[in-house]
């Protein structure tokens, strides 16, 4: 098969599926692929339960990959893999569409569950609930530059056009990942075919996540980030619990520098515990490659928000276990921004920072300051 991203030199994988119907697969274990373990190709009707994943032989060694499929059910499996370890893709023209997973415990180097990269066809009616994420078990000679605890647990993207519409995550609980929440519209614009046209700037909207818990995480922090000329719409958070590792020293910034001649979508170089001083220093890099790995440990260890129509959080604890100089909440550039019941370290400090917040709905318990009036 040709066309398909990182296979040009025809390395194999353990399941290969393209263009079927009514499939099955039930009850196995499947370990060590030369690259993606499984690869379900613009497929339908697919039912995925009862397997058991392990891949760390090599680069690229996804757990699985659910590639422009429609009506895909995974369920009640286990996931441990070097690269990313439950991956909806949209290679292709074909969406990613009426997409159930449940009941699955994920382990990965990498990205625990993601959308994206590729992203041509689009995402529509993704729902993800009862997931557990935590470190992998694999031990000895690692294969990618990325994390031993693993970069993200949910990573939804949306970077090479298409349309991201209607996503809904609920009861996961998550250990020790460096990033628990990544949500990134952004343009890299990367044709699915080389005669294809440039694909047009993607969209994301109506995605909803509750009652996740994440604990032991590292510093971060989560974000929802689209770009000037393309924000995210809708999104809701609700009953969420996230506590990072802190540890951080007041004024121990990162400069630019550090990134001068290293590769920031890895997180080989990313071990110190600096931070960025403020949401101005971080980085738009919308051509780049998607991953919180750009930017490290955000100005904010809660949440970043940027170039946003509209988000709701609600009934939220961010919390830090060793000491924590940053704010809680950063949102930039936001339409409508509503926060209420939100728990942080320190309720007497400042809990959100609004630099072009336009309608701002902010409990009156929380500390407000507005940067840049």
């Amino acid at each position: 098969m040709t066309g398909v991203a990182g296979d040009a030199n025809g390395r194999p994988r353990n399941v290969l599926f393209i263009s079927c119907r009514g499939v099955r697969v039930s009850g196995v274990h499947l370990r060590n692929a030369a690259m993606w373990n499984q690869h379900y190709l613009d497929c339908e009707d697919v039912m995925v339960d009862n397997i058991r994943v392990y891949n760390h032989c090599n680069g690229n060694n996804d757990g699985i990959d659910i590639d422009g499929c429609r009506r895909f059910i995974l369920s009640n499996s286990i996931i441990d893999s070097d690269d990313d370890g439950i991956v909806l893709k949209s290679t292709g023209e074909a969406p990613c569409e009426d997409v159930v997973i449940s009941h699955c415990l994920v382990s990965s180097f990498a990205n625990a569950i993601k959308c994206g990269t590729e992203s041509t066809g689009g995402f529509r009616n993704i729902s993800i609930s009862d997931c557990v994420v935590k470190p992998s078990a694999h031990t000895g000679e690692r294969i990618l530059k990325s994390t031993p605890s693993g970069i993200t647990a949910i990573s939804l993207e949306v970077v090479d056009g298409g349309i991201m519409d209607g996503v809904s995550i609920s009861n996961v609980l998550i250990e020790g990942t460096e990033c628990p929440l990544y949500i990134r519209l952004g343009n890299r614009a990367r044709k699915h075919v080389p005669e294809a046209p440039e694909p047009p700037m993607g969209q994301m909207r109506n995605i909803q996540i509750s009652h996740i818990t994440a604990y032991g995480t590292g510093n971060f922090g989560s974000s929802i980030t689209g770009v000037p000329e393309g924000k995210i719409e809708n999104v809701y958070l609700s009953d969420l619990r996230f506590f990072n590792r802190g540890g951080l020293k007041e004024g121990d910034y990162r400069t630019r520098g550090d990134l001068q001649g290293k590769r920031h979508d890895t997180a080989g170089n990313l071990w110190k515990n600096q931070y960025w001083a403020s949401h101005e220093e971080v980085v738009e890099d919308e051509k780049g490659y998607p991953q919180p790995t750009v930017w490290g440990n955000l100005p904010c260890y809660g949440l970043f928000v940027r170039h946003v129509r509209e988000v709701v959080v609600d009934q939220v604890t961010f919390r830090s276990e060793g000491t924590e100089p940053r704010v809680p909440v950063i949102a930039v550039d936001v339409d409508c921004l509503s926060v209420d019941r939100m728990q942080v370290n320190d309720a007497s400090r400042t809990a959100i920072q609004l630099d072009g917040v336009k309608t701002p709905q902010i409990a009156s318990s929380l500390i407000t300051e507005t940067l840049n009036p």
